[in-house]
């Protein structure tokens, strides 16, 4: 019981007792004062009557005394009245019968009033005429008691009501800021301080509150500290200093994670020779200045998030990696890049023969050291011609064009021709199932294309909501998502930006069904607003809730203690699980104690081998997942 009720039924208690201890002393105080004022009409009934009666009973006439004793008798006050002559002994009585009206039966049997009778001998000088005697009618006094406790039992009920309001309102006004450091303490374990706490006005909650918004200070300060130091430390190990951009190694990184999505864009390569010359005419501060202009202009021609990526080589050399293009449009973005470099180099004043650019299309390779060399290759052929540009299009050679995808990725979702298969995450701890996460592929003139492959298309054709709900759909439809495990799905950016199909859809499975909701991180950064309703609806209905690629931008990790989702895996390209990437499973390190510090569980991905997943248990993670349990198709 909380303590805000605790105090309202003592207060309650206690008051209650108040009213009731009023109600019996003023009920016992006017049964005492009806008591005696009955005791003291019957007195000066008997005075006044047996002076009315003596003449009467001087001449013996009872027909005179009869009328007198009746007249005073029909006042209804009296139970009755007895005349007994000393003469001859004949008695005269008048009775009246108990009857009160509007009183309940159990009250009259209450023994509040005893019996008050008066005894009075009437003379005549010495002579004893007569005995009059006259008992009091209890009626009229339980009445008035009665009326007087229903009248007291009101009065004091609408004070006990009103009161009780007062002290509800009241309480709840100065229980207010202990309610508020309740929710704050439970922010808090959630990692959550993004509010301080308004101090109350009375005295010690104002201690409470300002010790509250001390520690939430202090959290917070320290979990910023740790993201800081984290991307201090990615930026020391996978940036370039000079240019901000990304180095070798992170580009080298992000290429094997985007042959395993399935490589689908393009690698530029340009060598501007031109800045060696300018370092000997001008000094390393202006050539340092020029290698910022044109990682400025190169981050201009290429989206943010995703799998795109602008990384400095060396000294002269800078890559691009641009995915999620084919066709045309990779072509349209070679051209405009093209442009760019020469429009850089021109207005430096510097020989347009001084710098080469190549471009390698993804899709044909199996491994960053074949594309590397091809990259290599496609640039030595584009010094060997004029102008020194060349695209190497082996590999884009077996791609489809736009619209053989978009009449395909239509048809496909009319018709749910899509291939199920789940990827199991399992614990480090004894290796059972953590989720299953369900991937789609596609058929396509002979070949099985994986959602890596075609999702880039998905979202370029704004079917990225359709594609959501025809996958949960068939996984609905076909029974597929047992009771026994929890289920996981991707959303597309067109489901996080119009998530009311998608929820009306999960409200309409069954309960029993463990369902989460996986958004990469690229989308939530992308759409921090919209990424935190969602979430908070997803948590309203009990739905799981996990971000994939976590760290594959260079960007702070303060979404995480704001949406505080229950899972994060962690980016291809943080995969560092041999003894090479020391440095980078420091970084991997630092990410786990922040999400641990936030409650989240932490799952690896891109894991192969059993060596891998004993270096995964010393650094601290959750789960993992990877090859080494591979997809599975739906009939499994």
């Amino acid at each position: 019981m909380t303590l805000y009720r605790q105090i309202l039924l003592l207060l309650n208690a206690s008051f209650l007792a108040i009213l009731v201890a009023v109600y019996s002393i003023e009920l016992t105080t006017s049964r005492e004062a009806l008591a005696r004022e009955m005791e003291n009409d019957v007195q000066n009934a008997a005075t006044a009557l047996g002076l009315s009666l003596s003449p009467y009973l001087k001449q013996d006439d009872k027909a005179g005394v009869d009328t007198v004793l009746q007249s005073v008798f029909d006042g209804g006050y009296y139970r009755r009245m007895t005349l007994v002559w000393h003469k001859d002994g004949q008695r005269l009585v008048k009775e009246n019968a108990l009857q009160v009206f509007d009183v309940p039966d159990w009250f009259l049997a209450l023994p509040l009033f005893p019996t008050v009778k008066q005894e009075q001998v009437l003379t005549s000088g010495w002579l004893q005429l007569a005995t009059l005697t006259i008992e009091a009618h209890p009626g009229v006094a339980y009445q008035e008691l009665w009326r007087t406790g229903l009248h007291l039992l009101w009065t004091l009920g609408l004070l006990y009501l009103v009161v009780l309001l007062l002290v509800w309102r009241g309480l709840r006004y100065l229980m207010k800021p202990l309610k508020q450091v309740a929710r704050q303490a439970r922010r808090i374990s959630q990692r959550r301080f993004d509010e301080a706490l308004t101090l109350p006005r009375t005295a010690e909650l104002k201690q409470v509150v300002v010790a509250i918004n001390d520690m939430s200070a202090r959290l917070k300060s320290m979990f910023e500290s740790q993201d800081q130091q984290i991307r201090a430390l990615r930026l020391s190990t996978q940036v370039d200093a000079v240019s901000g951009l990304a180095n070798g190694t992170q580009l080298r990184l992000h290429l094997k994670a985007w042959l395993a999505e399935g490589g689908v864009g393009g690698l530029c390569i340009a060598d501007l020779r031109w800045l060696s010359s300018l370092y000997r005419q001008e000094g390393f501060a202006d050539r340092d200045a020029v290698v910022r202009e044109i990682a400025e202009r190169l981050q201009g021609q290429c989206l943010a998030g995703g799998r795109n990526l602008v990384a400095r080589l060396g000294e002269t050399e800078f890559a691009v990696l641009r995915a999620s293009l084919t066709g045309s449009e990779l072509a349209a973005w070679f051209e405009q890049l093209r442009q760019v470099l020469a429009s850089v180099t021109l207005s430096h004043h510097q020989d347009a023969d001084s710098w080469a650019l190549a471009l390698v299309c993804g899709g044909g390779q199996v491994s960053v050291s074949e594309l590397l060399a091809e990259a290599d290759n496609a640039l030595h052929v584009a010094w060997q011609q004029e102008p020194h540009v060349h695209v190497f299009d082996e590999a884009r050679d077996g791609h489809l064009c736009q619209s053989t995808w978009k009449e395909a990725l239509s048809q496909a979702i009319s018709s749910r021709d899509f291939q199920l298969q789940f990827h199991p995450a399992c614990s480090l701890q004894d290796h059972q199932e953590l989720h299953r996460e369900w991937l789609a592929s596609l058929a396509l003139n002979g070949q099985q294309f994986a959602a890596g492959v075609f999702l880039p298309f998905i979202e370029q054709f704004g079917l990225g909501r359709e594609f959501d709900l025809v996958i949960l759909r068939s996984l609905a439809d076909q029974g597929l998502m047992s009771v026994e495990r929890e289920h996981v799905l991707n959303l597309s950016l067109d489901s996080l930006r119009e998530p009311a199909d998608m929820l009306a859809q999960l409200d309409q499975l069954p309960l029993d069904i463990h369902i989460g909701v996986e958004l990469s991180e690229d989308l939530v950064l992308a759409e921090p607003d919209a990424s935190q309703l969602l979430v908070r609806e997803l948590k309203r209905r009990h739905i799981g809730f996990g971000v994939d690629h976590v760290g594959r931008q260079l960007k702070s990790l303060s979404y995480l203690h704001q949406l505080a989702p229950d899972h994060i895996k962690l980016d291809q390209s943080l995969a560092c699980y041999d003894r090479e990437h020391l440095e980078q499973q420091e970084v991997v390190r630092a990410l786990v104690r922040i999400a641990k510090g936030l409650g989240i569980q932490v799952i690896a991905t891109k894991v192969e081998s059993e060596d891998e997943l004993a270096l995964l248990s010393q650094m601290g993670l959750d789960g993992y997942q990877g090859f080494i349990h591979p997809p599975q198709s739906s009939e499994q």
